[in-house]
């Protein structure tokens, strides 16, 4: 009898592949489990915020000064917008040269201090206005320089951040930048509430320039943590390539910088219709001129508080889980809805929750996810490109808007209907936002700066 045949042997199965495994946040102690940081992030992490927090702190003294100014000189408020664009465009050229110029480690303290003069020459003026003269020229300067400083303070910053950090690394830091920032911006008009009435508002310029002194301290101790992230380019000490004019065509020339712009313009001219509508309502609601300057404070301290948490525990979580695109589509889709909803129901309490919202949206996930976008382009481009955007083109929309507003206002459209006229455009903000993140994506993959 014929033994059986012997049973196949299937082939083995193959291996599946292994996935790549990251350090995760849980071996990182409390703080990196909050932060969705690595341990090698935490130092440059805390000195980037740091610069971030004394930076908008000095500039969360002077915008409420800046904002009680606009409300006594309302009918001043467009021109002096478009003055704010005729300086930018003026400045552009002149930053882009000096960082032609000079190498990051001269080029940068010496922006700031030239920051810290100009404050130190309105403290001046200021002092010496008459008080019971006309201070409307003086004023309305101080109003169009402080507009100028902290676009220009913004873009100093963030495109530093860009320069130092990977990508990946700005999708897991930004939100904690972000966080120091709104630390600043609270810790700003606490200090407007606090001294306004002691020491008067004029000398609180000179806390300013203390805390801009601290900014450039902070600064420097940033770029020392983030060399030690990994070897760093020759390129990146180097005096920036190219002339003064160069972030100018770069923009036109780049589909990527030109939807960014046009993102832009959109967020502005969401922006700016609440903000008109909030100088309109506080000239109504506080006819003294000291009330107004702490209401300014109240409203900042408010939303800042608001953002706080939102920066610590969601945003470096929410980049890294649904992508930057996808991040940026949340204020255009809360403004459009926002903007329906008070053309619905034109009502006080709407207004202020949906201007509170859109900037805590703001600042706690849109701003970190457009700074991301910058971390793949040319790096030329994320100090001159990027300077003519956050500038002149955020600017002009201002100008632009502030025309437009107003224009429609003496048509004879009331509240709602200016809401109308906001809300589709708010709305073309996602589809850009969704083409910039696939955008992004494709820049990450290729070669770098494919952007």
């Amino acid at each position: 009898m014929l033994p059986p045949p012997a049973r196949a042997i299937p082939p083995p199965r193959p291996a599946r592949p292994v996935r790549p495994v990251s350090v995760p946040p849980a071996e990182l102690g409390l703080l990196g489990r909050l932060l969705a940081l690595r341990r090698e992030e935490l130092r440059p992490a805390a000195w980037a915020a740091a610069f971030h927090f004394f930076l908008f702190a000095a500039y969360y003294i002077l915008r409420p000064l800046r904002d009680e100014i606009g409300a006594e000189h309302r009918e001043l408020v467009a021109t002096a917008w478009s003055l704010v664009a005729v300086a930018c465009l003026a400045l552009v050229p002149l930053y882009s040269w000096a960082g032609s110029r000079w190498p990051r480690r001269r080029f940068l303290p010496r922006v700031f201090r030239a920051f810290g003069l100009v404050v130190l020459a309105f403290y001046l003026l200021l002092r010496r206005r008459p008080a019971d003269g006309p201070g409307a020229p003086v004023e309305m300067a101080f109003y169009v320089w402080v507009s100028v400083f902290v676009m220009f303070a913004a873009t100093v910053f963030w495109g530093l951040m860009a320069d130092l950090f990977r990508p990946d690394q700005g999708r897991r830091m930004f939100g904690l930048l972000a966080l120091g920032g709104s630390l600043g911006g609270i810790t700003g008009p606490l200090l407007v509430g606090l001294l306004v009435e002691p020491i008067g508002a004029d000398n609180l310029l000179l806390l300013a320039v203390l805390l801009l002194e601290a900014a450039l301290f902070c600064q420097r101790r940033t770029e020392r943590a983030a060399a030690a992230l990994g070897p760093v380019p020759p390129a990146t000490a180097a005096p920036l390539p190219g002339g003064a004019l160069d972030g100018i065509p770069a923009v036109f020339a780049s589909p990527y910088l030109r939807r960014f712009a046009g993102y832009l313009l959109v967020f502005v001219f969401g922006s700016g219709f609440l903000y008109f509508f909030q100088l309109d309502l506080a000239r109504g609601a506080f006819p003294d001129r000291v009330e107004r300057r702490e209401f300014f404070a109240l409203v900042d301290l408010a939303v800042n508080t608001s953002t706080l948490l939102v920066q610590f525990l969601v945003t470096g979580r929410l980049l890294g889980r649904i992508g930057v695109g996808w991040t940026l589509t949340l204020v255009p889709l809360l403004t459009a809805a926002g903007f329906l909803g008070l053309a619905a129901w034109p009502d006080l309490g709407l207004f202020v929750a949906l201007y509170a919202l859109r900037r805590t949206a703001n600042f706690a996930l849109s701003r970190p996810a457009r700074e991301t976008l910058f971390t793949v382009v040319p790096r030329a481009h994320k100090y001159k490109a990027k300077a003519f955007l956050d500038t002149f083109v955020y600017r002009g929309g201002d100008v632009a808007t502030g025309w437009i507003y107003h224009g429609l206002a003496a048509l004879g459209l009331g509240a709602g209907g200016l809401c109308l006229v906001a809300a589709p455009v708010a709305a073309a903000g996602v589809v850009l936002a969704r083409s910039l993140g696939r955008r992004l994506r494709a820049a990450e993959n290729g070669p770098a700066g494919g952007a």
